[in-house]
Parts: structure tokens; C-alpha cells; sequence
């Protein structure tokens, strides 16, 4: 959330798309993470902590591959693939 009160997503993750009655269709572009930290290091120190987070991210690591993603529904008979 930002200062003013209000977050816009950047120009790099918009790309949902609707046409009419339609469910949205998500096409992401991309993701911007903005940072606000606290701390009296200098800046190359504060970078270099910001590396070492965005190496040990699961999730960021993740988001910056191609993925495959199985989907499955619990059904009476059990797990189908949809």
C-alpha cells in the first residue's frame, strides 16, 4: 500500500482481460514488488540484503520460471485431472 492510501499496479502486471459476461482471463506481464525499509546501512548494504531475500524467495524464484501446473477435482470416484 502506498502512502497516498492507494495501490496501482504498475504498468508491467496489468493484462486481465474481460470481454463481456465472460470471466476475466488473466495474461500477467509481470510483478513489481516496491520495498520500504528502515534501517541506518548504506545503501550497497541495504542492496545487498535485498539480493540475498530475492535469492531465498520460494515464491519469487518460483514466479520467474516456466511452470507446469497440474489441476485435479475430488470427485465421488476420486482425484480426476481437469
Amino acid at each position: 500500500m502506498s502512502r497516498s492510501g492507494g495501490y496501482r499496479c504498475p504498468p508491467a502486471c496489468n493484462g486481465a482481460r474481460q470481454q463481456g459476461r465472460a470471466p476475466y482471463v488473466s495474461e500477467p506481464l509481470g510483478f513489481a514488488i516496491d520495498i520500504e525499509m528502515e534501517s541506518d546501512a548504506p545503501l550497497d548494504e541495504q542492496r545487498r540484503l535485498i539480493d540475498a531475500a530475492k535469492k531465498g524467495c520460494f515464491v519469487e524464484q518460483t514466479l520467474m520460471r516456466t511452470n507446469t501446473i497440474a489441476h485435479r477435482l475430488m470427485t465421488a470416484e476420486g482425484w480426476q485431472d481437469v
